[in-house]
């Protein structure tokens, strides 16, 4: 499986690329986080440091959520380059 996921500890996260702009706006991406959310989660959604992306987990999910003012969509490739998502 592809994408950000959960670790076996509710409270943290793969989040390759975390600290990476966007390349179409510049502004920072988040990682997109899959599957039902522990409490820190939620906390971390609300402050903007994740977006929480559904319980439905697929490999052609978007991994990252630009947090510029229009919505941009981004997962990685097989060489670790941004991929644009529509969503």
């Amino acid at each position: 499986m592809t994408g950000t996921r959960r670790s076996e500890d509710s409270s943290s996260f793969e989040t390759a690329g975390k600290g990476d702009s966007c390349p179409t706006c510049g502004a920072v991406l988040i990682p997109i986080v899959y599957g039902l959310p522990g409490g820190d989660l939620f906390e971390q959604a609300e402050r903007g440091e994740v977006e929480l992306g559904g319980c439905l987990v697929v490999d052609t999910n978007p991994q990252f959520h630009c947090r510029g003012q229009v919505a941009h969509y981004w997962r990685r490739g097989a060489q670790g380059q941004l991929i644009a998502q529509v969503r």
